[in-house]
């Protein structure tokens, strides 16, 4: 299950946003909550924002980072199609783009982190600039590893060192023989943790990666079927947005509000299963179906156009509550998140002259 998940630097998305399926404190519709390992997660969301706000940039995000982990290398993972690696246009030098997600999978509770050094519009130069593997265990985090480039430093810390199964008179041997083998391009996590320190907790994160996170940016039609009919039993979460950012633009609002109902009834979702998706459509936004924060907007800021997430549950208690109609909220522009829309200089330039 997903906890959090951020980015930062990546395409419209400057500074660090995050995507937090942590429930809040309200009480409404506090049924559907998912509970593991004292959490209280949110099943499923929903993600509003103009055309071009970074709804689609979002979703494209957990796909880069995806593949990053299944394929190990940065080569790799643009080798079957090319790999959005953009950073915001106009970031300054020495800030990589960089991703955090945190999770549950196979009774761990873990982090990942990864940053990769790039550059706007330039190919070839990238490379791994940070990355991060730890755990939290009753309430404790762990650290396995860290990596600052060329340079791994594995915990000296004696849960982490019995967790990854390592003693501790052969830590500094392990460690020499990394740096000296480490790969600019390649993940440690999916390589040399993997092979050289404890597999299973590699295993851990790939496997979420590979047979839990399922994301998918073209909902096409042959792959709606699929999905519709055999993974949402399956997946743990799945990621969806099409390419209008409408995740129902092929399909019925009704039916999307039942496969909503599904996710948020605990007694259909016993293994925990979220879905994330994006849409322009605002029958979503009632009550009744959804709490406040299973309602995200995504919105670019007016100096630097940078893109920015935030939820109905941000809102003070004055602005949302709990009697209100979101909908005719939303389009009164209380939430924002709405396109600025005036055809009227387009209706003078013609003269109001008809075609």
């Amino acid at each position: 299950m997903l906890v959090p998940y951020s980015v930062a630097n990546f395409k419209s998305f400057r500074d660090p946003a995050e995507l937090s399926l942590k429930a809040s404190t309200q009480r409404p519709l506090s049924k559907v909550l998912i509970r593991r390992r004292n959490l209280r997660l949110l099943p499923s969301l929903v993600i509003y924002g103009a055309n071009a706000s970074g709804k689609s940039n979002l979703i494209a995000s957990f796909l880069v980072l995806k593949r990053f982990v299944l394929s190990g290398t940065i080569r790799l993972a643009s080798r079957s199609r090319p790999l959005e690696l953009l950073p915001f246009a106009h970031a300054k030098a020495g800030h990589p783009m960089s991703f955090e997600i945190d999770f549950i999978q196979n009774d761990f509770r873990l982090i990942y982190r990864l940053a990769v050094d790039c550059d706007f519009l330039q190919k070839g130069n990238e490379r791994i600039a940070s990355e991060g593997l730890s755990c939290v265990d009753k309430k404790e985090h762990v650290a396995f590893f860290t990596r600052e480039f060329n340079r791994v430093t594995l915990s000296r810390e004696k849960k982490a060192l019995r967790m990854m199964g390592l003693d501790s008179a052969l830590v500094d041997t392990f460690e020499k023989r990394i740096n000296a083998n480490l790969d600019s391009t390649e993940l440690f996590l999916s390589r040399a943790f993997k092979n050289t320190i404890n597999n299973d907790l590699a295993d851990a994160v790939i496997s979420f990666f590979r047979d839990r996170l399922l994301v998918v940016t073209d909902f096409v039609t042959k792959r709606r079927r699929v999905l519709l009919d055999s993974e949402v039993s399956r997946e743990d979460y799945m990621v969806w947005n099409d390419v209008l950012d409408e995740f129902d633009s092929s399909i019925h609002p009704e039916l999307i509000k039942e496969i909503l109902q599904l996710f948020n009834d605990p007694d259909v979702d016993r293994a925990g299963a979220q879905l994330i998706f994006t849409t322009h459509n605002p029958i979503y936004l009632d009550r009744g179906i959804l709490r406040r924060d299973q309602i995200r907007f995504v919105e670019k800021s007016a100096d630097i156009c940078g893109s920015y997430i935030y939820s109905l549950a941000d809102f003070g208690s004055t602005e949302v509550r709990s009697g209100h109609n979101y909908l005719t909220n939303y389009f009164k522009g209380r939430y924002g998140a709405l396109p600025f829309i005036d055809l009227s200089s387009l209706l003078a330039e013609s003269g109001g002259k008809e075609g």
